[in-house]
């Protein structure tokens, strides 16, 4: 699984990255997509093994528990949420080039995705930022295992729950409006076609 889906990522940039790929917003998107699922794959096997390692005893150094324990929740949650928002941006941005046609513009488009690719980076990372704070290895000595947990006060663990909704529903919202709405404008394009291809019949027919 982790070599399949490594291999596929590492296509996928190699694909994005030529600068034909690149000519609108949607392809730095869909770039930045292929490297954050990379990313995720990559960590998700490293907390995998990391796990199996400290339940295993192999690895016990307290500095490098927490370390993992810090650190990787943080960027795997950051991670999903960018690429779900990623997605959110292909969809938004394809919904936008079907309903301004040749009016829409690719260099405005490229410039633009740039600055939203930063705003959800840093954004993402933003709302998570409690996460480290909070999380800390706790050991278990009835079952001489250490877990990683979130100890947060009531109001921080409102927000954690807010947040983690808020990164889940919105963007699956989001992604799903786009298509019908160009369903419903390639629909009344053809519709628009065919009026005018009728009342020019008529007009030769005269």
């Amino acid at each position: 699984m982790f070599t399949v889906g490594l291999t596929s990522g590492i296509f996928s940039i190699l694909t994005f990255q030529s600068k034909s790929s690149r000519k609108a917003g949607c392809g730095l998107y869909l770039l930045a997509i292929s490297i954050t699922s990379i990313l995720n794959i990559i960590f998700l096997n490293i907390k995998v093994w990391f796990l199996i390692l400290s339940q295993m005893a192999i690895v016990s150094s307290e500095s490098f528990l927490l370390f993992n324990c810090i650190s990787l929740e943080f960027i795997l949650q950051s991670l999903l949420a960018m690429t779900d928002w990623f997605h959110v941006c292909v969809s938004i941005e394809r919904c936008a080039a079907v309903f301004l046609d040749v009016k829409f513009n690719l260099t405005t488009s490229k410039k633009f995705a740039k600055l939203v690719i930063l705003i959800i980076i840093s954004g993402t990372c933003i709302s998570f930022l409690h996460d480290p704070i909070y999380r800390r290895p706790i050991d278990d000595e009835e079952d001489q295992r250490t877990w990683c947990l979130l100890q947060m006060p009531s109001n921080i663990e409102t927000y954690n729950s807010f947040i983690n909704i808020f990164h889940f529903i919105v963007p699956s919202s989001l992604k799903v409006i786009p298509p019908i709405c160009i369903i419903v404008l390639i629909a009344n394009k053809h519709v628009a076609v065919k009026q005018q291809d009728t009342y020019i019949q008529h007009l030769k027919k005269q």
